[in-house]
């Protein structure tokens, strides 16, 4: 599994902006894990 993109939201804007990581990096269930957890983060979506 590799983090490839982030969905950022801005105060004023009308969508979330996705910022692209290029080929990704690699992550295991532990960092999924950790990721879920962190404030803020409402989503984490295997593609």
């Amino acid at each position: 599994v590799c983090l490839t993109a982030l969905a950022v939201p801005l105060p004023d804007a009308v969508q979330d902006v996705t910022v692209s990581i290029g080929d990704g990096w690699p992550v295991s269930p532990q960092i999924k894990g950790a990721l879920k957890s962190l404030p803020g983060v409402v989503l984490i979506e295997d593609i």
